[in-house]
């Protein structure tokens, strides 16, 4: 079963590697601006505390922005919690 939690600091080694093993970086572009996905907030999900996903996103205003979204497995739900 699938578990989400928010990302504490003692995370950051797990998901810069997350990133890079899914996206090569932990670097993306927003409307000409580039930043570091990592230092952003974010759900993890996991599956026998194996992180399995990530969620980060940004307080825009009074919205929420999406920056990754990230799944290792499939069809296990780890994106759609």
């Amino acid at each position: 079963m699938i578990s989400c939690r928010e990302v504490v600091p003692a995370d950051r080694d797990a998901v810069v590697d997350l990133l890079v093993r899914a996206w090569g970086t932990v670097l993306a572009a927003r409307k000409g601006e580039v930043f570091d996905v990592s230092a952003y907030p974010g759900q993890i999900a996991e599956i026998d505390d194996a992180i399995v996903g990530l969620a980060v996103f940004c307080l825009r205003g009074d919205e929420y922005e999406v920056l990754s979204l990230t799944a290792l497995v499939e069809g296990q739900g780890s994106g759609a919690h």
